[in-house]
């Protein structure tokens, strides 16, 4: 995970006017303690073969993608993006109470959004709706949804 996401949520400092996000913060802490002893930090670059780490700072200081390529093909895991894909995506713009800095992760979206829309990028990751994998385009002036069919294995 990203070195600074690990160090924004263990500093009791950037909690202290914000309340409101305690039982959040609470539940990522247990999280990272659960995996400790597995947990690897970076903040740039490739973290393993083939996954490179997209710092994407904004709904927290560490937030951010992993794009896995493998030969011609990649995609690009986004974390907390778009929490309302259907409302954040179009709008990029709007944001929510819990982004820690609202301009930065709305300046972030437009600007992950853009790259997804220019390179035909596949996205997958989370508050996506099922299956959970889109591509971005234009429409009008606004990005929009082009969900990627669900293709179960029916062998």
């Amino acid at each position: 995970m990203n070195a600074e996401e690990l160090r924004f949520w263990r500093d009791d400092e950037n909690f202290r006017k914000r309340p409101d996000l305690d039982n959040i913060r609470s539940l990522a802490l247990n999280t990272f303690d659960a995996y400790r002893s597995v947990t690897r930090t970076a903040t740039s670059g490739e973290v393993v073969p083939g996954i490179t780490i997209q710092p994407l700072p904004g709904h927290t200081p560490g937030r951010s993608a992993y794009l896995i390529t493998s030969e011609k093909d990649s995609v690009l895991i986004w974390g907390d993006i778009a929490h309302w894909p259907d409302i954040q995506i179009p709008r990029p713009e709007v944001s929510l109470a819990s982004d820690i800095d609202r301009e930065q992760a709305a300046e972030m979206r437009k600007r992950l959004l853009d790259l997804a829309a220019t390179d035909n990028l596949l996205i997958g990751g989370m508050h996506l709706n099922f299956p959970g994998f889109i591509h971005i385009h234009r429409d009008r002036g606004r990005y929009a949804i082009q969900e990627e069919r669900w293709l179960p294995d029916l062998t």
